[in-house]
């Protein structure tokens, strides 16, 4: 493995409230997100953690909280996660705009 001062990628953290719906987040261009899930220190926020290259080019991209039962937006959607917190399911997905 090679160590040093390269650095082309990254891992970066964003933050979105724990709220049914829609969410914007803005991640460097063609970031990948690897995990969504509570951190510790904020009950009410939900974080994604995503790799990306930092010098890349700033878009946005859109995640939904689909609570179980409730719907979601038609389109393409890619499954991230599932989070559970105070009895609540909450299904979070990657969706097109």
């Amino acid at each position: 493995m090679k160590m040093g001062n390269e650095r082309s990628r990254t891992i970066w953290k964003q933050t979105m409230g724990w709220a049914l719906g829609r969410h914007e987040i803005t991640v460097p261009a063609g970031a990948k997100i690897i995990s969504v899930a509570f951190q510790y220190d904020d009950s009410n926020k939900v974080s994604i953690w995503f790799i990306c290259d930092p010098s890349a080019k700033l878009e946005k991209r859109h995640i939904y909280q689909a609570w179980t039962g409730w719907g979601f937006p038609k389109g393409e959607v890619g499954f991230i996660n599932t989070l559970q917190r105070d009895g609540l399911v909450a299904h979070i997905f990657e969706v097109s705009k």
